[in-house]
């Protein structure tokens, strides 16, 4: 790491007198110590006419300094500050990590591939899981040395999901098998204790579309028979998103593409596709998941347009389980909706948006907390860890909040936020990506902004015409005035480097963005190559000269 200094901010009232006072006393105290200067000294008329000069030089040097309104001291240039706030933004504190360099030292394969959903980070922000090749690599800070060093390394299958545990000791990654039309999908879910040396997984068994939920039943007031199509869960998408809570031990897995079939006028239609969350829980005891609640699908959600006129159901399901959000204790999920309709069953109509679900102890069962949030189709939805706010992609490149009233019991308008590109790193026939992430308390917001769509299966796909960045926001409120707002926590920061060719122009974006409890480190994943770039907040960073530094392990 290298260090950088905070140099002392002035009163722009009195930045000129300053400057001239200090250049002043750099040039005497130049002046009297050198050595022609002494020798002089001697000489009356010729020390009378060095000094003369001198001080003439030292009035031109002022005028100069005071009429550009200059600093004498070089400093890099800061965003435009907050109204009422001091200068704030991030900066790269630790360099780029460039995993190709660490999987080289580790003896791994160098090989790197796309990977939307390949990276965590802890709570604290000290500890990173990134997968790369045919491993994951887990990555600490050290405090010693200041550097993020490589410290273990996991075994897995092309682009894994991940997600570790906000105190950094479980990580739950799935093994996937690849299926047609070059997609991969998932087939089981591990977790592992990253406590131990080397990690090791906590459960003997595998979780997977049969353990430990098995879906195969009948609903006779909706006459909807639902069934895995094929065991092995690669139809149902099994593990497509992967949340823990805070300690590890409650896991939420989705499965976006559950087939079942439904009875539609005394027939039998189908397989279809619908959504399903299944929510598991640590036991001790028997060292093993077991189900926390049923299984969250369609069939267990409200809707007020579940009907047609003549009492037909209308939704035929949601998917759900493309994007979960998870709160630290666990006991709060929110996850997208697609609503898809009965063939016949009326005029089309459309229920996308977020839901959010909440664990009732007493029933033991995860109850709906209100009606379907409407936003856009499938994009990505992410949950502060208090599970008070949640933030989701919405049309015309927007982030829209949402917070918790604890007072109406509802989820109300949170404000949203505009930016002038799109929003994440889109690839054709993908969802998205974890394009956003919001702090602890859901009071800093960080988006990932992509330059443009990309397809790298392609060389001659679209590029983007600019680089993506992150942008990171800032809840104000003010009591006062109900003046609320999103604020910009200074300049927007991108990839450090400009690729030479068009590969990897398109690779310099951001596929994913993280960010720790406090709001205090940042962490952007670019697509291809591997980099991850990591960001430091500074408040009143005024002045602040910034070092990029490439970590080379």
């Amino acid at each position: 790491m290298k260090h950088f200094e905070l140099l002392p901010r002035e009163d722009p009232d009195e930045s000129s007198s300053l400057q001239s006072e200090n250049q002043w006393n750099v040039w005497v105290r130049i002046l009297a110590t050198s050595a022609p200067y002494q020798r002089y000294l001697k000489d009356p008329k010729t020390s009378w006419r060095l000094l003369g000069a001198a001080m003439a030089l030292v009035a031109v040097c002022t005028i100069l300094a005071v009429g550009s309104g200059k600093s004498s001291v070089s400093t890099a240039p800061g965003p435009v500050a907050i109204p009422d706030q001091p200068k704030q933004f991030y900066r790269h504190y630790d360099g780029d990590l460039h995993l190709h360099e660490v999987l080289k030292k580790s003896g791994f394969s160098k090989k790197g591939y796309h990977c939307e959903f390949c990276s965590d980070l802890s709570g604290d922000g000290r500890r990173m899981v990134v997968a790369q090749d045919s491993h994951v690599v887990i990555l600490d800070y050290s405090d010693l040395e200041q550097e993020w060093k490589h410290t273990a390394a996991l075994p897995c299958q092309p682009s894994p999901v991940l997600s570790i545990s906000r105190n950094g000791k479980r990580l739950a990654m799935t093994h996937v098998e690849k299926g047609p039309a070059k997609m991969h999908k998932v087939q089981e879910v591990w977790v592992y204790d990253l406590t131990l040396d080397p990690p090791q997984k906590i459960h003997e068994q595998a979780l997977d579309i049969e353990h430990p939920f098995y879906t195969n039943y009948t609903s006779p007031e909706k006459d909807i028979r639902v069934f895995p199509y094929k065991p092995d869960g690669r139809n149902a998408d099994f593990g497509a998103s992967l949340k823990l809570n805070d300690d590890g031990t409650i896991l939420a897995i989705g499965l976006p593409l559950l087939i079942y079939s439904y009875h539609f006028q005394g027939a039998e239609k189908g397989p279809f596709v619908m959504g399903s969350i299944r929510v598991v829980q640590w036991d001790q005891t028997t060292r093993a998941w077991k189900p926390m609640g049923s299984e969250i699908d369609s069939l267990s959600m409200s809707s007020e347009e579940t009907k047609n006129s003549n009492g037909t159901i209308m939704y035929i399901g949601q998917e759900i389980g493309h994007f979960i959000g998870l709160s630290s204790n666990g006991h709060r999920l929110v996850t997208t909706v697609n609503a898809r309709l009965f063939p016949g069953a009326g005029p089309k109509a459309t229920r996308d948006g977020i839901v959010v679900f909440e664990w009732d102890s007493a029933a033991q069962q995860w109850t709906q907390m209100q009606p379907i949030l409407p936003v856009s189709e499938r994009q990505y939805v992410t949950m502060s860890e208090d599970g008070n706010t949640l933030a989701t992609e919405a049309a015309e490149n927007q982030v829209r909040t949402f917070a918790f009233d604890s007072r109406t019991q509802q989820w109300l308008p949170f404000g949203a936020v505009q930016v002038g590109k799109t929003i994440g790193f889109k690839r054709f026939g993908t969802y998205g990506s974890r394009s956003m992430a919001l702090s602890s308390t859901g009071k800093v917001l960080a988006v990932a902004v992509s330059g443009g769509i990309h397809e790298h299966n392609f060389p001659t796909s679209k590029i983007p015409t600019s680089h993506g960045y992150l942008q990171v926001f800032q809840y104000q409120h003010h009591a006062a005035d109900a003046n609320n707002q999103w604020v910009s926590m200074g300049a927007p920061v991108g990839p450090a480097h400009s690729g030479d060719n068009v590969m990897e122009d398109a690779c310099s974006d951001f596929s994913s963005v993280m960010i720790s409890s406090d709001g205090k480190h940042l962490v952007g994943q670019a697509p291809c190559p591997q980099l991850v770039q990591i960001f430091e907040y500074i408040d009143g960073g005024d002045n602040v000269v910034l070092d990029h530094a490439h970590m080379n392990n």
